[in-house]
C-alpha cells in the first residue's frame, strides 16, 4: 500500500492536514511500533465517535447563552396553586440544579423572581412500564428564588421533561397518574430515585 500510495504522512499532512490535529491530541506518548499506531487510532475513533454522540449533551456543552434554555418558565399568579401546573399540562420541563434535585421554574409576576419548586415523588405507589418508571410527583412547598434567567443558568447541570400517564391498578376502580423523567443527557429516574442511564430489561428486548 505504501509503495502504491506513498507515505501514510503524505495523507495526514498534504490533502487532509487538518486530519493530523486530531491524531496530536491522542499522542501523549510516541512509540515507533504497529501496535503504538493501533491504540492510537482505536483512541482516535473513540473520541470522534464520542464526539457525535454528545454533540446535544449539556455536559458537553461549555457554551451557555442568556436568552435561550432548553427549559420553560411557567406563569402562575399569586393566588394560584403551583401544584396546577402538573395538573394541566401533560409534559412539564425543567432543570437538574448542581445538588441533583428536579427544579420545575415558575414566574409570579411577567419580568419579576423566579422562583423554583422541587419535585417530590411517591414511589411506593410506583410501576415499570417499558423500563421507565413511573410513580406519582407533586411539587414541595419549600421553594428557592432567582433574580433572573443568567443566576437560574448558573444553577443548571442538566434539564428534564416530566411525562405524565395513566395506570389502570388493580386495587383502585378507574385509573391512576405516575409521572416519569427523561433528562436531555438521557439520564431516567428509577425506583431508587437517583437518575441513570436507562437499561433495557430482557423482557422488553423480547417484546414483540
Amino acid at each position: 500500500m505504501i509503495e502504491h500510495f506513498g507515505s501514510v504522512r503524505d495523507c495526514w499532512e498534504s490533502t487532509e492536514e487538518a486530519y493530523i490535529q486530531k491524531v496530536k491530541k491522542e499522542l501523549k506518548t510516541m512509540r515507533h511500533t504497529d501496535n503504538f499506531i493501533v491504540s492510537t487510532l482505536r483512541k482516535l475513533l473513540s473520541t470522534s465517535v464520542f464526539s457525535v454522540l454528545n454533540k446535544d449533551n449539556p455536559h458537553n456543552d461549555k457554551v451557555k447563552y442568556k436568552r435561550t434554555c432548553n427549559f420553560k418558565i411557567y406563569s402562575c399568579n399569586k393566588d394560584e396553586n403551583p401544584e396546577s401546573i402538573l395538573k394541566r399540562n401533560k409534559m412539564v420541563s425543567g432543570i437538574v440544579d448542581l445538588k441533583g434535585r428536579l427544579m420545575v421554574c415558575l414566574h409570579e409576576q411577567r419580568g419579576g423572581d423566579i422562583y423554583l419548586y422541587p419535585l417530590e415523588f411517591e414511589d411506593s405507589g410506583g410501576v415499570w412500564c417499558y423500563d421507565l418508571w413511573y410513580s406519582r410527583a407533586t411539587l414541595g412547598n419549600v421553594r428557592e428564588r432567582c433574580e433572573d434567567l443568567t443566576e437560574l443558568l448558573k444553577m443548571c447541570s442538566d434539564h428534564f421533561l416530566l411525562l405524565k400517564q395513566e395506570f389502570e391498578h388493580e386495587l383502585i376502580s378507574g385509573c391512576v397518574e405516575g409521572h416519569t423523567v427523561l433528562c436531555r443527557s438521557w439520564r431516567v429516574r428509577v425506583e431508587s430515585g437517583e437518575l441513570t442511564l436507562p437499561t433495557p430489561s430482557k423482557r422488553t428486548l423480547l417484546m414483540r
